[in-house]
């Protein structure tokens, strides 16, 4: 199993990851 803490880390990047493509997205639709 994974440490809370790295599982935390894993989430936040995703976390981010997911945003940056939304935004991505968002700038690519007029």
């Amino acid at each position: 199993m994974l440490s809370p803490s790295t599982a935390l880390r894993a989430i936040a990047m995703n976390k981010e990851d997911g945003l940056e493509r939304i935004t991505m997205v968002s700038k690519v639709e007029p």
